[in-house]
């Protein structure tokens, strides 16, 4: 079974609509994990801190818990980036059809 999409003059033809439900699946899971991290991670991060004790010390403590966590989120995301576009393929070793081996380029109007 073949699924067309047209968008802006390009045709993009998908084959193996099958695996859809699993792509659906996995990103589905994945923007979960990502919400429950985000919720956990800092909470963890912050144990043991009291604002009451770090009234008196102008909140540095506190601004150097966000700042150290901040930097953990940055590396965090420029690793997960940098593996990524490593190797991230253009596109993908088997084409889908004999359209995909043709190199398009895009025109600016």
């Amino acid at each position: 079974m073949k699924f067309s999409f047209q968008s802006q003059n390009h045709n993009i033809i998908y084959n193996n609509i099958e695996n859809w439900a699993q792509v659906t699946l996995i990103v589905s899971f994945l923007s979960v994990m990502n919400s429950v991290l985000s919720l956990i991670i800092p909470g963890l991060w912050f144990t043991g801190y009291e604002i009451e004790h770090d009234k008196f010390n102008d909140f540095k403590e506190g601004k150097d818990l966000i700042e150290s966590l901040l930097v953990f989120y940055a590396i965090v995301i420029s690793t997960l980036g940098i593996l990524i576009i490593v190797f991230f393929k253009e596109k993908p070793l088997t084409p889908p059809s004999f359209t995909a081996t043709v190199k398009r380029y895009l025109k600016c109007t």
